[in-house]
């Protein structure tokens, strides 16, 4: 008898729903699809995360909190109240419309082979024409000028070159010239001469290890004696020429007997502005200042 009482009693609310279902669909309910969307409550404001964000952003009770500080506290503070009250009257830095984002630049007519590729999902491992080609007139543009191939060097590199440089028989200038001259051997197409410079034996471990040469692209890692002072710099020396070079130098510690570490460099790319050296460059630099 429960079972059919429960039996009964699923099949009275089934019924019910269908018939429930019948009248809404003939007399138009309105439905999940012609239901309006609920306003979103005036009563609620922002969270208090965000809240603290933007006031942190804009430097909200900055100026209180600095006047209650000290006397300079409060000198610094008139100071944030006055550049806040006469902020209208200067123009923000940073102007959206010189640099615009990168889904900007898509939706410009420029990008719409690129952009009607990624709508048929054709963008798997396609090589952007347009970027390779500006990457490529910009690479040839910098290499055919030494000073330009002397500001392409990080700045703190650029400075140690530039005073290294101003003393022609320096160690530095002579290291720096071995470098570059092995690297240039080992980066030609064609064979060269790849002696060791003297310069280079005092301050590598061993001789520099060719990793890879082929006329597409090559490696070669030097090995620095962890013993000898001046490490750190030979090794500024180093990837001062390879950025001058347009080459990428990567460092990484090498373990020496299973104990002690030494710093090593990789250097890979393409060797760039062959006919520039970088201590005649820095040299001109030099003595221009």
């Amino acid at each position: 008898n429960n079972i059919s009482q429960s039996s009964d009693y699923v099949t009275h609310h089934f019924l019910w729903f269908m018939q429930d279902g019948v009248y809404r669909a003939r007399h138009g309910s309105a439905g999940r699809a012609g239901r309006q969307a609920a306003a979103p409550s005036s009563k609620q404001g922002p969270s208090k995360r965000k809240v603290r964000r933007w006031n942190n952003d804009n430097f909200v009770g900055v100026a209180s909190d600095l006047a209650s500080s000290s006397a300079r506290g409060a000198v610094t503070a008139r100071l944030i109240l006055d550049a806040k009250a006469n902020s209208g009257r200067y123009e923000d830095l940073y102007q959206k419309e010189y640099y615009p984002s990168t889904f900007t630049r898509f939706k410009e007519e420029s990008s719409k082979v690129v952009r009607d590729s990624f709508i048929r999902g054709e963008i798997g491992n396609t090589v952007f024409p347009f970027r390779t080609d500006r990457h490529k007139r910009s690479l040839e543009h910098v290499f055919t000028d030494g000073g330009r191939m002397l500001d392409q060097v990080h700045e703190r590199l650029r400075n140690v070159v530039v005073r290294a440089s101003a003393n022609p028989s320096s160690f530095a200038v002579k290291l720096m010239n071995s470098f570059e001259k092995y690297l240039e051997g080992v980066f030609s197409k064609r064979n060269s001469d790849l002696s060791i410079h003297p310069a280079m034996e005092e301050v590598l471990s061993q001789p520099p290890h060719i990793l890879k040469r082929s006329s597409d692209s090559s490696s070669v890692r030097f090995v620095f004696d962890s013993g000898k002072s001046g490490g750190g710099f030979h090794r500024i020396l180093l990837h001062s020429v390879c950025q001058f070079h347009g080459l990428k130098a990567t460092s990484a510690n090498t373990l020496k007997n299973n104990s002690s570490a030494e710093r090593s460099l990789t250097v890979s790319g393409q060797f760039r502005g062959a006919k520039f050296h970088i201590t005649d460059v820095a040299k001109s630099t030099a003595c221009r200042d």
